[in-house]
C-alpha cells in the first residue's frame, strides 16, 4: 500500500478545523499522515490539533509565523513522506472512500500523474447542496488546453505523485486563490492527468471564502497567464486560446468595476481586453442578440464611457476639495 501525505494548511479556524481532521479520520483507507500547518493562528488550533494527536499518532502539527496559504502549501511539501500528495482546505471535507478510491487508481495506472473527482459544493450556513465541481454531465478536462478555458479541478479533489510535484518545482508561493490551478497547469503540460468519477469531497460554501476574492484571483491568473505567453514553449493555438481567456477575464473585471462605478480601475480593465484581443466584444454571450458591430465596438466605447467618467470625477473631487 502507499502511503499518502495529506496537507492541510490552517488559520484561525479553530472552530472548523474539527470536522476536517475528522473527514481524514474516518477514511476508508488508512495509510496516511496528516500534516497541518498552523499558518500564524492567534486562537486555539494548537490545541485542537493536539487533540487529535493523541487519538492518533498520524496527525502531524507544524507551526509557522503567517505566510499567507500559497508559501504554507508550497512549504507543506518537503514535509511529506508520501508517495502521494492530497490537500485539504480547514473548511473543506473528505468524503470516506476518497483517499480508497483515488490511491487504487493511481496504484493501477502509473502512467497518470494526477486524478481528479467530484466535489459536491453545499452551502454551510444550511447544507444544501449548490452544485456538483466539476458539473455533473460536463466533459472532464484532461490535458493543457482544457484547462487554459477552465479549471474544473478543485483541491480536495485530488491526488497527485509527490515526485512530479518536486519534478516541477513545487507549488508556487504569492499566487493567492490559485497556486493550485497553476500547479494543474504544469502537470497537464508534462504528463497524463485523469479524471475518476466519483463524489469524494466537500466544498462549503461562506462569506470568508478566499475564492470569493475575484479580483485578486483575476490578477494573479493573469500572472500566470502572462508566464506561459513568454515561456516561449507554447503552439499558436495555445497562445491564441490563451489570449483569449486572459481577454475575457479582463473584460469581466471591468464590467464588475462599471457596475460599482469604479471608472478608473473599469477604463484600465477594458483597455488590457482589448489587448489581449481586439474582437473580445464577439466573445461575449450576454449580448448574442445584438448587432455584431455593437458588440465588437462596445469594450471599445465602454473604456472611453469609464474615462470620461473617471476625469469627470476627479474634476468634481479637486473642485470640492478647493
Amino acid at each position: 500500500m502507499t502511503l499518502v501525505s495529506i496537507i492541510l494548511p490552517t488559520h484561525n479556524r479553530a472552530g472548523l478545523l474539527p470536522k476536517a481532521i475528522e473527514s481524514v479520520l474516518a477514511q476508508t483507507y488508512q495509510l496516511w499522515e496528516l500534516i497541518v500547518m498552523d499558518d500564524g493562528s492567534t486562537d486555539h488550533t494548537r490545541a485542537v490539533v493536539e487533540r487529535y494527536q493523541q487519538q492518533d499518532q498520524r496527525v502531524r502539527y507544524h507551526y509557522q509565523t503567517n505566510v499567507g496559504l500559497s508559501t504554507t502549501r508550497a512549504r507543506s511539501v518537503a514535509l511529506a513522506q508520501g508517495a502521494y500528495l492530497a490537500l485539504l482546505d480547514d473548511d473543506d471535507l473528505y468524503l470516506p472512500n476518497k483517499l480508497e478510491w483515488q490511491t487504487v487508481f493511481l496504484d493501477n495506472h502509473p502512467d497518470v500523474a494526477l486524478v481528479y473527482s467530484f466535489v459536491e459544493m453545499v452551502e454551510m450556513s444550511s447544507g444544501r447542496v449548490l452544485k456538483t465541481l466539476p458539473p455533473a454531465g460536463q466533459e472532464p478536462a484532461l490535458v493543457f488546453r482544457d484547462l487554459i478555458d477552465r479549471n474544473p479541478i478543485q483541491a480536495h479533489g485530488v491526488l497527485v505523485r509527490k515526485a512530479i510535484i518536486q519534478e516541477l518545482g513545487g507549488f508556487r508561493s504569492g499566487l493567492k486563490g490559485c497556486d493550485d490551478y497553476d500547479m494543474w497547469l504544469r502537470v497537464s503540460r508534462a504528463h497524463r492527468i485523469a479524471f475518476l468519477p466519483k463524489r469524494v469531497g466537500i466544498y462549503h460554501w461562506h462569506q470568508q471564502n478566499m475564492s470569493l476574492d475575484t479580483t485578486q484571483r483575476y490578477e494573479n491568473h493573469v500572472v500566470i497567464y502572462r508566464d506561459l505567453l513568454r515561456s516561449g514553449t507554447l503552439s499558436k493555438s495555445e497562445r491564441a486560446a490563451i489570449r483569449r481567456r486572459c481577454a475575457r477575464l479582463s473584460y469581466d473585471q471591468a464590467e464588475a468595476h462599471m457596475d460599482r462605478k469604479l471608472y478608473s480601475r473599469a477604463a484600465s480593465y477594458y483597455g488590457r481586453c482589448i489587448r489581449f484581443d481586439p474582437f473580445v466584444g464577439l466573445t461575449v454571450s450576454w449580448n448574442k442578440l445584438q448587432h455584431p458591430l455593437y458588440r465588437f465596438l462596445r469594450p471599445y466605447l465602454a473604456t472611453a464611457y469609464c474615462g470620461l467618467q473617471a476625469l469627470r470625477h476627479s474634476a468634481v473631487q479637486e473642485s470640492s476639495s478647493s
